[in-house]
């Protein structure tokens, strides 16, 4: 009903809401174990982590790791990669293609990481990240990350944005 100077008028109107489609339901990250295809003899998976940051990430000990991050002041949403093999013998160079999806399944998009290993080394850790310098832009939603190396997927994990 709305009164105004032209007098009394009254209308009626049906507004339907549906429910939103619900996001897929989180799953365990998939461990992908010893990685035949990897460039570094007897690679094997260990973990993927995620933490925030600003346009440049923290160095390796001072990052606060979490699967869970704040819509509103969550900038860049980082994967942290861990490896393990036997101690190198050589330089191998690779790249890491990673794929972000959105809540929804949808691809966010992807990055390639160019990447390393010197000789004696026991392992690995790679990061990279997506986001935003503004803070506000991420999406609520439980969001996965799938990471690849010479086209074999060696790990897959999720993070939400509350």
């Amino acid at each position: 009903t709305a009164i105004g100077p032209g007098g009394i008028q009254t209308a009626t109107t049906y507004v339907g809401v549906t429910a939103a489609r619900p996001a897929p339901a989180p799953v365990a990250p998939r461990v992908v174990g010893n990685l035949p295809s990897f460039p570094v003899p007897g690679a094997s998976f260990q973990e993927i982590k995620f933490f925030e940051s600003g346009y440049n990430p923290p160095a390796l000990g001072a990052r606060t790791y979490s699967t869970q991050f704040d819509h509103r002041t969550g900038h860049y949403i980082n994967w942290e990669l861990h490896l393990s093999f036997p101690a190198a013998t050589l330089r191998y160079d690779f790249s890491v293609y990673a794929k972000y999806y959105f809540p929804n399944g949808t691809l966010f998009g992807d990055q390639t990481v160019a990447s390393f290993v010197n000789p004696g080394w026991p392992g690995l850790v790679s990061n990279s990240g997506r986001g935003w310098q503004r803070a506000g832009f991420w999406k609520r939603g439980t969001y996965r990350v799938d990471l690849f190396v010479n086209g074999s997927i060696i790990g897959s994990s999720y993070f939400t944005i509350y």
